[in-house]
């Protein structure tokens, strides 16, 4: 029974987090509603849908013949076809799957922190309150209207926690996780993201080699900076059949050249 207790216990944090989440978001999802405005209304759901059905009639959907004169719709990013969350939308109704998703990125967000914390030698209470304010920041909320985003910021923590593992300790397990949440945030289709998440990591390396007061780069700095360099690198790789369309179509259109202050 101790042995069963103290397993519960080192895991109390989680399911504060988990309870915190639910009770935000599961009321609505008891009463057959949904957070369903701004982007989700106008865009989300009805292209979610028609790759839903796409899918369901046994067509991978590469093209949608219902935009314009027909659409890309593998290269728009939005829903993002090779993110596995998007399974959950050919299982359930729209409402239920949004808000399905909307708890478990906010969930896995503030574990993520809190396993940061734990990594750092930091109390549990205080990875705790760390994750809690992760999960109730005024930009993570006003992100359950925008899913995709929420999607991409939900991985950061992971990414930011094996970034610190691998520069700590070259060992393979930590490499081959680095990919896996770097992909993760890359299939969400926010390059956006991947790209400020990459500078920010490179950033906050050069913080911890001068932290650390290395001022000369040595070949085993170079192999922990070269290990983490090519994780992104293979993430990259491994949706490479989504990231070749996307800079292909983002070539054709009027955003590939920017806007000016006054137009914006």
């Amino acid at each position: 029974m101790s042995n069963i207790y103290i397993k519960i216990k080192s895991f109390y944090p989680v399911f504060f987090l988990f309870l915190l989440v639910l009770i935000i978001y599961l009321p609505p999802l008891l009463r057959g509603e949904t957070l369903f405005y701004r982007d989700i209304c106008v865009q989300d759901y009805p292209l979610t849908e028609f790759v839903k059905n796409s899918i369901w009639n046994g067509e991978f959907p590469l093209w949608n013949p219902y935009l314009f004169s027909g659409f890309p719709q593998m290269a728009s990013l939005q829903p993002p076809l090779f993110y596995p969350g998007i399974f959950i939308y050919l299982l359930f109704p729209f409402d239920i799957a949004i808000t399905i998703l909307l708890i478990f990125h906010y969930l896995i967000g503030g574990i993520g922190i809190y396993l940061i914390a734990r990594y750092w030698r930091l109390s549990k209470e205080s990875g705790l309150l760390g994750g809690t304010v992760f999960i109730l920041n005024g930009y993570m909320q006003e992100l359950n209207n925008l899913e995709y985003i929420l999607w991409a910021a939900s991985w950061l923590p992971y990414i930011f926690l094996y970034v610190n593992k691998l520069y700590d300790q070259q060992k393979f397990k930590n490499f081959i996780f680095l990919i896996l949440f770097s992909s993760l945030q890359l299939a969400t289709g926010r390059f956006d993201f991947f790209y400020f998440t990459f500078i920010f990591v490179s950033i906050w390396l050069l913080y911890r080699f001068f932290r650390e007061k290395k001022f000369s780069i040595n070949i085993n700095e170079l192999k922990k900076i070269l290990f983490i360099i090519s994780a992104f690198g293979f993430s990259v790789l491994l949706l490479s059949i989504q990231v070749f369309p996307v800079l292909e179509f983002i070539k054709t259109t009027v955003r590939s050249a920017g806007l000016t202050l006054k137009e914006a």
